[in-house]
């Protein structure tokens, strides 16, 4: 009985063909690693698999791996970067116009955001100005909520 060897491109076809299936799974590291093992386990002992294969497919492997690895920290980084918390960090040190909650009366209270705290999950902003006299920030509305801000930037 006949034993035909894995060559390179039965287990190229096999590899595509796996990675086009049907069933939209596409093939990950440890499938990858499975099957250079497969074709090292069966290769025709007469015809072994040469170094710069070998090597070609180690790389293969190892690019594999680090694009998956980098594609986790993405995510990662894009979950912070897109969370509300980073947004409402990028307002510190920003001028706003925004709903005065401090004041009974209502009205609008202009200052730069120099305080952020968070209570239950939720950002609240400490406007300050720059007081001449006193050489030092004023504190003209805390607890400011992110839905009480009218505008950002230059504002008067």
């Amino acid at each position: 009985m006949a034993v035909s060897g894995v060559t390179d491109s039965s287990l190229s076809t096999a590899f595509t063909k796996q990675l086009e299936g049907d069933s939209g799974a596409a093939m990950g590291k440890d499938d990858f690693l499975r099957l250079l093992i497969t074709q090292l386990k069966y290769q025709d002992p007469t015809q072994p698999l040469e170094d710069k294969e070998f090597i070609a497919q180690l790389a293969q492997f190892s690019s594999l791996e680090q694009m998956t690895n980098l594609n986790t920290q993405f995510e990662q980084f894009m979950a912070v970067v897109g969370s509300p918390q980073a947004r409402t960090l990028s307002l510190l040190g920003n001028h706003v116009k925004a709903i005065n909650p401090d004041s009974d009366a209502g009205g609008n209270v202009v200052g730069t955001v120099s305080k952020i705290r968070f209570v239950d999950q939720e950002p609240r902003l400490t406007l300050s100005v720059f007081d001449y006299p006193s050489q030092s920030n004023k504190e003209v509305a805390t607890d400011v909520k992110l839905e009480d801000i009218l505008e950002i930037g230059a504002v008067e």
